[in-house]
């Protein structure tokens, strides 16, 4: 596979995979580590896609509960496919299409949890299994990926985080999502749409071939709705 097929293949996830270390929160049990927090996830799942349950969204949802030998050692098991959109030109009519993908998504949860005074009933426990197989999910499509490969133990990784999704100074243009206005070129259906997109892109941080590709786009869907 040439390094041109990978860098397009890998073009959603780089654009969702690294995460802002205000938006994580520190797990003591059962061991030490950094977990995203759930609803921001849904933010970004929802500004990379749409409403959640239009345009993705989970389905096909079922719990199952396993008893074992006793109470204590009952689980909850959670399986569904999340769902999510692609949106493509199709160069034939030149018109935009959407494509959905999915991916199988489980987790499981006990009953019970073990406490200093003996078991503990387990709280929300349908709330709590399907938001951890949302979560797992979500990254096997990049979201937050450098969180779950463990990038976040890593302090100077973690600081160089912070650096990154600070606040730019006023005078700094906001660096612009590439693949974000592509989709959102796509889906204009009007010449208001487009110039108001055009504007907003005007006031981000491009790299020259970035810039001059987005010009191109955006001349060529003027072109189109005219």
């Amino acid at each position: 596979m040439n390094e041109e097929v990978k860098k397009k293949n890998m073009e959603f996830w780089n654009s969702v995979c690294k995460t802002n270390p205000a938006e994580t929160k520190s797990v003591e049990y059962p061991f030490k580590h950094t977990a995203i927090g759930a609803q921001f996830q849904l933010k970004h799942a929802t500004e990379q896609w749409g409403i959640m349950g239009v345009n993705w969204g989970v389905k096909n949802e079922k719990f199952t509960p396993i008893m074992l030998d006793t109470e204590e050692k009952g689980c909850l098991i959670y399986t569904a496919i999340l769902y999510y959109p692609k949106y493509y030109i199709d160069h034939e009519n030149g018109t935009p299409e959407t494509v959905f993908g999915q991916v199988e998504i489980h987790a499981d949860i006990n009953f019970y949890n073990k406490t200093k005074n003996g078991y503990k009933v387990e709280n929300d426990i349908s709330k709590k299994v399907a938001t951890d197989a949302l979560t797992k999910g979500l990254s096997k499509l990049g979201f937050n990926s450098d969180v779950f490969e463990g990038l976040f133990e890593d302090n100077k990784y973690v600081d160089a985080m912070r650096k990154e999704f600070s606040a730019p100074p006023e005078d700094e243009p906001e660096k612009g999502n590439i693949e974000s206005i592509r989709e959102q070129i796509i889906m204009c259906d009007s010449l208001k749409a487009i110039n108001a997109l055009s504007e907003q892109a005007g006031k981000m941080q491009w790299t020259k071939e970035e810039r001059d590709e987005l010009k191109k786009k955006f001349d060529d869907k003027r072109s189109e709705l005219q």
